[in-house]
This record gives structure tokens, sequence and C-alpha cells, in this order.
């Protein structure tokens, strides 16, 4: 399954879990809900004037978001306009349906729409603008958000970013000297092994390269193990090595924590490691135990 397909996926959920919340609606609500949901089958023609009539009449707000949502699948340019007129004004609420919707939907030009809606918008007109960016798989424009330290809304957009596993995107704002953690955290989301590791070896903040290393923990894979290991050999102080442990911890690599226990020569070091190592459980743990207590070392 796409990228795309599971953000839409995403959006649904959100979007039911949004109308879930409200009161329960009237029965006159319920049926008009059921029928709006009949209007997605039906052609443009004949769909149009009825949601047009339902957003413009008196019809409850959960009614006009579902309406809006239908909207967003007519293909036809008054339905593109409609929507995008309900975005830049009206009720809080139903622009902010009528920006998802539109990310939802999809239409190129409608999303390209948004830059100037998100540039005049309050804070919560920007988070459904970046929302909309993410349900579209927009990461460019969600990129420029992020990149400008003085947005309010730029450790969103860092983290959508992730959400949309945009590696390119936040190895660019790595580069550029944008660390914080959000970043980290999109990196760690984003299963980008090697801009995490740029950052743990980089020259940046010391508090940042240790979430870092700490980060690489939530990576999927061999590979981020093996990294972990060998930060941790070569670790110059015990923050450092400390960090490393954290990480090899969170991703449960209790094979390389029985490794690195036996090549340790460090007392200290050998007793933090096997307290790991009790702390994962499991048969590593219990080996190193056993030939703890037997003297083995």
């Amino acid at each position: 399954m796409s990228r795309r397909s599971l953000t839409l996926i995403a959006a649904g959920l959100l979007a039911a879990a949004s109308l879930q919340a409200r009161e329960p609606v009237s029965e006159r609500d319920q049926l008009a809900l059921v029928a709006l949901e009949g209007l997605m089958a039906a052609p443009a023609e004949r769909a149009l004037p009825l949601l047009q009539r339902t957003l413009a009449g008196s019809a409850s707000t959960e009614v006009k978001q579902r309406a809006l949502f239908v909207l967003s699948q007519v293909e036809d340019p008054a339905a593109r306009t409609l929507l995008l007129q309900t975005a830049r004004s009206g009720d809080a609420e139903l622009r902010v349906e009528a920006i998802r919707s539109i990310g939802i939907g999809g239409d190129e030009a409608s999303v390209g729409e948004l830059q100037s809606i998100y540039r005049d918008g309050d804070a919560e007109i920007r988070s459904a603008v970046l929302q909309a960016w993410l349900i579209a798989d927009r990461p460019d424009e969600v990129y420029q958000v992020a990149q400008d330290a003085s947005d309010p809304g730029a450790d969103e957009a860092i983290s959508m970013l992730g959400a949309m596993g945009a590696q390119a995107q936040l190895r660019q704002l790595a580069s550029s000297g944008r660390g914080s953690t959000s970043l980290v955290n999109a990196l760690a989301v984003a299963d980008d092994l090697d801009g995490l590791l740029a950052m743990a070896r980089g020259n940046g903040q010391s508090e940042l390269r240790l979430e870092a290393i700490r980060a690489i923990g939530i990576v999927d894979g061999e590979a981020a193990e093996q990294a972990l290991q060998q930060l941790y050999q070569e670790a110059s102080d015990d923050a450092l090595r400390e960090a490393a442990l954290q990480g090899l911890l969170v991703a449960d690599a209790e094979a390389a924590v029985l490794a690195l226990y036996r090549q340790s020569n460090d007392p200290a070091h050998k007793r933090e490691l096997l307290r790991t190592l009790t702390i994962m459980g499991g048969d590593e743990a219990l080996e190193a135990i056993d030939a703890a207590l037997r003297g083995e070392l």
C-alpha cells in the first residue's frame, strides 16, 4: 500500500474520531449524514447543487463538515472553488474541515492555494494547512515552514516531515544547522539511520548529539543496532557511552549488549552492561548472569 493511501486512511480515521468526540447527533442529522454518503456515487452535476444547498443552509456543523468532505471528491471546478471559498473565510470549524478536505482531494491547483491561506491564517488555520499538506503528501511545502525558525509552526512542520518519511528534507534541515529535539524525533520516525548518525557524530550541541544517539534505538533493523554498538565502542566519554547503551536498551538489542559485555575489560563498564542486560531479561541476560556468578569475566 502506498504512503498516499495510508495517509488518506489516517485522515479518514481522524475525521471519524472528530465526529465521535462531539455530542451525539440528532436523528435528523444522522439521516442527513447517510444521505451525503449516497452523494459520493452520484454524478457531479447532480451532487453539486445538493452540496451547495447544504452548505448554504441551516444544517448542523457536523452535516456541513461531511458535505465538505463529499465536495472534495466531486470532479468539478465549481466544487473546488466552493472548497477554497470555505477554506478562506467563514466559520472556523468549517474552514479547518475545508482545508483538510482539500488535502484529501489532492487537486494540484487547490493544494497550491493553501500557501496563501497558511500565510494569512491564525495558529489553528496554519496547523490545518500543515495537516492538509501531510495528507496530500507535499513535503516541499511543509519543508518551507520547517526551515523558518521564526515560524511558530516550524516544530509541527518538522514532526510532519518525519511522519511523511521525508528524509531528504530532514537532512537539509540538519545540514543547515537547524538542530532541535523535534528534528531528532522526526529523523527517528522517518527511520533515517544515516541522518541520525550524522547528527550523532557531528559538531552540534552535545545534548542534541546524545538525543540523536538514543533515538537510533527507535530505528528498525540490524544496521541500527550495529551502529549503536560501534558508537558505544568509540565513545570518548561516559555520556556518549551511556546514550549508546540507552539506545540499545530501547532497541532491545540483547545480543549486541552481550557482545559488548564480553569484549569489555573495564570493570565499571561491565557492571553497567550487566545491569542493562538484566533490565532486558531474556536468554542473553541469564547467560551473562550465570557467567558472572561463576566468576567468569
